[in-house]
């Protein structure tokens, strides 16, 4: 049999929230006009040491006026691929 919590009790739990600053005037951001700029945003900011030894998924987070706000890493897997899943 399975007990359940009496319904005060059920709500009755910690909140986990994400918040973002960024201290980088916007007019100060790197700007990405094409595919060759967000390329070498990506190379500048990744780990040399891990970029041919585990997958990693990053995602970069653009503003819109395609300035770059944030490089967040989502996930590093193994050798040869990385789980990500797609919740933004």
């Amino acid at each position: 049999m399975i007990d359940t919590l009496p319904i005060e009790q059920a709500f009755n739990i910690a909140r986990v929230e994400l918040i973002y600053r960024n201290q980088i005037k916007p007019s100060e951001r790197p700007k990405i006009k094409e595919a060759k700029d967000a390329y070498k945003l990506f190379l500048d900011n990744w780990d040399k040491d891990k970029i041919q030894l585990v997958e990693q998924f990053k995602i970069m987070l653009l503003d819109r006026s395609n300035r770059c706000m944030a490089i967040s890493e989502v996930a590093t897997g193994g050798i040869t691929w990385t789980f990500g899943v797609k919740r933004f």
